[in-house]
């Protein structure tokens, strides 16, 4: 009786086994935006996205990215900034013209951003912005730590 027990026991063990991995190698990722389809610009140089929210962060990199695991290029029509609030007070922040001077934009490899947080909550301030004129847009756009 006590084989019938234990096979699904086991067969469970075997399902749970992907979950457990995942927990020992945690990774936390926050969509900013699934993305934001070309729209025409109401007025250029208007932040047409903006979005804060609390990130809890202890070690590892954080990197802004195109995709949830931390990798995939990405870009916005035209800036973008981060700007970060940490534990302690102090303020960091990032930003980066894809415009190219308003001619061609061309998408950016994964930003290590690790240097601009402390272990603990992180405020998290990202605002989206055209430089350019014309149309406004943004694929999904990811911070995530590994």
């Amino acid at each position: 009786m006590s084989r019938f027990i234990a096979i699904p026991a086991l067969l469970a063990a075997i399902a749970l086994s992907p979950l457990l991995a995942q927990a020992s190698t945690p990774l936390t990722s926050v969509g900013i935006t699934a993305g934001i389809p070309s729209t025409p610009v109401k007025k250029q140089g208007e932040n047409f996205f903006k979005t804060t929210f609390s990130f809890g962060y202890q070690q590892g990199k954080v990197m802004l990215s195109g995709a949830a695991d931390g990798t995939g290029t990405f870009y916005v029509d035209d800036v973008i900034t981060v700007h970060v609030v940490r534990p302690d007070g102090t303020k960091q922040s990032f930003s980066y013209d894809f415009s190219g001077g308003c001619q061609d934009a061309y998408p950016l490899n994964p930003v290590d951003l690790s240097d601009l947080f402390q272990p603990g909550v992180n405020k998290v301030t990202v605002t989206l912005a055209d430089r350019c004129g014309t149309v406004v847009q943004a694929p999904a756009v990811f911070l995530s730590t590994h």
